[in-house]
């Protein structure tokens, strides 16, 4: 038991490191992105979109700090509002990476079709890669908070006498033990 839990915290951690790559990756992009468009343009539309999108970037990393530390203490609470600030975010990465592809359709400045290719392969396959991350990170937190909830402990004992399964659940405050036992023949 002791085992399993270790191996789950210790990829736990490493799920949460990724994370937090991603995010740094993408917050780099997107500060090299602004510094061409102020190269580019005076303050302009632009600007203002990727403020935007830096600032949440922040949100997002200061969030996931506040969530190590709930998944660290196990507290739910923490854990569901950095879930749905996750789907939140997600949702927001989407709306933006659209957005960033619009005013992109708009603005043609590369000098050839090799700097276009280039941009294009850096910033979409950061944005392809924030996302899937992100959608992953979704379904193990929901998964985690769904056994944080159940309370669930559940063992197996194999001798060569006697094989025991035994669960234990606490649903809605009721405790209750399942177990099964057969004869090695």
């Amino acid at each position: 038991m002791f085992l399993a839990k270790t191996r789950l915290k210790a990829a736990t951690n490493i799920f949460f490191f990724l994370l937090q790559l991603a995010d740094l990756y993408f917050l780099t992009i997107m500060s090299y992105i602004l510094l061409i468009l102020i190269a580019f343009s005076a303050y302009g539309q632009e600007f203002a979109g990727l403020v935007v999108v830096i600032a949440v970037f922040l949100l997002d990393f200061a969030m996931t700090i506040v969530f190590i530390i709930g998944a660290h203490k196990k507290i739910v609470k923490y854990m569901r509002l950095f879930y749905f600030l996750s789907i939140a975010m997600l949702a927001l990465t989407l709306l933006l990476v659209i957005i960033h592809i619009c005013l992109l359709s708009n603005y043609p400045w590369f000098r050839s079709r090799t700097d276009a290719l280039e941009y294009g392969i850096k910033v979409y396959s950061s944005y392809f890669f924030v996302i899937v991350v992100q959608i992953y990170f979704i379904f193990l937190l929901r998964s985690e908070i769904i056994k944080l909830k159940n309370s669930c402990k559940f063992r197996f004992v194999n001798n060569t006498a006697e094989a025991l399964c035994s669960m234990e659940c606490e649903a809605q405050g009721v405790p209750a033990v399942l177990e099964a036992a057969e004869e090695a023949q």
